[in-house]
């Protein structure tokens, strides 16, 4: 998925998150805020990379601007288990209005922008498994890839079922609740 499609869908899917947020009685500041750093979110996985470019040759010898990363591109940045976990962390500490692990009190504000910005750390993780490179799940020597096609294709089409995986979070959120507060 190219950085625009990211964007629009972390956007987009940031909605379903933002309505939660809203509906958690976080406030709307809170709200925008979770919509808000969704759309940062959908794009962090690339961005923590570190990206720089620098000149280097093509190979008819012709200077070209090369963009190199400090960390490898769909490496420790991309890891879906950790996205997940602070997800889940940051969605029962929202809803609860506590943290769930301790005494640490975060005001919800934060919360609820750390809620968006894990959400859409996921959406751009989803937004990049139908391409042809292995995404971690676990470590960076795990990955999965649908290997359907290639990166920036069938955006929009990736996008709807990104947003409908986001509805769908919310229509079952009351259960996936459940479940995560029967395992801590």
């Amino acid at each position: 998925m190219t950085g625009t499609g990211h964007t629009l869908t972390g956007l987009l899917s940031g909605i379903p998150l933002a309505y939660l947020t809203l509906s958690y009685g976080a406030g709307v500041t809170a709200s925008i805020a979770t919509l808000a750093c969704c759309t940062l979110g959908s794009t962090a996985p690339d961005w923590m990379e570190i990206p720089y470019t620098r000149e280097g040759k093509n190979k008819n010898g012709n200077t070209i601007k090369v963009t190199k990363r400090v960390l490898k591109h769909r490496g420790v940045t991309h890891i879906l288990s950790v996205w997940v976990l602070l997800f889940f962390w940051s969605f029962i500490y929202l809803k609860d209005g506590a943290n769930p692990l301790g005494d640490l009190d975060i005001p919800i504000s934060i919360v609820a922008s750390l809620f968006g910005f894990f959400g859409g750390g996921i959406v751009h993780w989803l937004g990049d498994l139908p391409n042809k490179q292995k995404l971690p799940i676990f470590t960076t020597l795990d990955g999965i890839s649908l290997n359907i096609w290639q990166s920036g294709n069938f955006e929009r089409t990736t996008g709807l079922m990104i947003l409908i995986a986001s509805i769908l979070f919310v229509y079952f959120e009351s259960t996936i609740y459940q479940y995560l507060k029967g395992l801590l």
